[in-house]
């Protein structure tokens, strides 16, 4: 019974995934599983960079959002008051009439938004697509954050940026994050979890059905850990009170935790393991 509804918990958890890239990606995502007649895409691999840069001064608080196709997410932090945007693209001319780098920025109540997405400005149809991007976004130290960070195909990484919320969602590809989030969801289809954070409050949801999952905290984090798969094995050096464990599940909490760090994690194939440094 406990196994049936963590398969329905972890089956939930993928569909946010396919809601989030169908919101982001439209109809972009949507190309890569609706099928129609052949269509020829031929001529040769070029290559396009599109770069957007500018002063995030007088902003404390940023919205950051990008939603890729074929290729890595990568946001890492600087050390001006500046962001670089870096969208390295490559495709056929056919790909480059079909797929468009969009990127818009507002400001609203004192908070920075910059969005970036790779649009499809075509009806929905499998073509022999070989197009791909790769999105290198780098931001200031000194800000909190909100982060939307999605991929299909591809890595998506965060660095060590502090954040009040982090989603981070592929198919195909490794989840890897570094940020201070007081709340964080990262969903993959296929690929490892690893966040590394320094915070001593703040809850994780981590789900996938192949992958491994990684964690590393504060060794003294007041901390609470709800962890649950199919297949695998679940470890940790934290000296956890524990008050359920099998083969199937790790459920406990430190002597000291009234509020903390609270990890909820659920896969069907890999390992789950939670540290402290």
């Amino acid at each position: 019974m406990k196994l049936d509804k963590f398969l329905l918990i972890t089956v939930g958890a993928l569909l946010v995934i396919v809601l989030i890239l169908l919101a982001f990606g439209g109809a972009a995502f949507l190309c890569l599983f609706v099928t129609q007649g052949p269509v020829t895409n031929e001529g040769p691999i070029l290559q396009k960079s599109y770069d957007y840069n500018g002063s995030l001064s007088g902003f404390d608080r940023v919205n950051i959002e990008v939603a890729n196709i074929n290729g890595f997410v990568d946001v890492r932090e600087g050390d001006s008051d500046a962001y670089a945007i870096n969208v390295n693209a490559r495709g056929t001319e056919k790909d480059f009439e079909r797929y468009r780098v969009e990127f818009t920025q507002k400001d609203e109540n004192g908070v920075k938004t910059l969005k970036v997405q790779i649009k499809d400005t075509k009806e929905p149809r499998m073509a022999s697509s070989k197009y791909g991007s790769d999105i290198t976004i780098t931001l200031p130290k000194s800000k909190m954050y909100d982060a939307s960070l999605v991929t299909v195909n591809g890595e998506v990484r965060l660095g060590e940026l502090d954040c009040s919320k982090v989603n981070m969602a592929t198919v195909n590809g490794v989840i890897s994050s570094k940020a201070n989030a007081t709340n964080a969801t990262m969903v993959t289809v296929n690929g490892d979890i690893d966040v590394r954070t320094s915070v001593l409050k703040g809850d994780m949801f981590l789900n996938s059905v192949n992958s491994a999952v990684t964690v590393t905290v504060p060794k003294d984090a007041p901390l609470s850990l709800n962890a649950h798969l199919v297949n695998g094995g679940i470890s940790t050096d934290l000296p956890l009170v524990i008050t359920e464990k099998s083969r199937v599940a790790l459920v406990g909490k430190t002597a000291n935790y009234t509020e903390g760090i609270y990890i909820e994690t659920s896969i069907v194939n890999g390992d789950i393991d939670i540290r402290g440094r």
